[in-house]
């Protein structure tokens, strides 16, 4: 059961993915998707906090970097992670 908790690596890449996606559903190229994601990535992994239960994990993602540039409307982001998935819990 320990190997099916994510780590932050598999964080920063489900921020990523998601990131891109969502860029590209609001009309982004490729290449500016994928740049979005990678950004994305490269700050969770420098940012982000994990708190390790061994079976499941939580992932908090403090955002107030963004709302100090004008993001008024973002939330800190906290997830769950278990079993490779991840789960908003905000």
């Amino acid at each position: 059961m320990y190997a099916t908790n994510p780590t932050t690596s598999n964080f920063s890449s489900f921020v990523a993915d998601r990131i891109s996606e969502k860029a590209r559903e609001e009309g982004a190229k490729e290449d500016l998707s994928n740049l979005a994601g990678g950004i994305a990535s490269m700050y969770v992994k420098k940012n982000v906090q994990r708190t390790n239960y061994y079976v499941t994990s939580t992932y908090f993602l403090d955002m107030s970097l963004f709302r100090d540039f004008g993001r008024k409307d973002l939330e800190d982001i906290f997830v769950l992670g278990i079993f490779n998935f991840f789960l908003p819990l905000n």
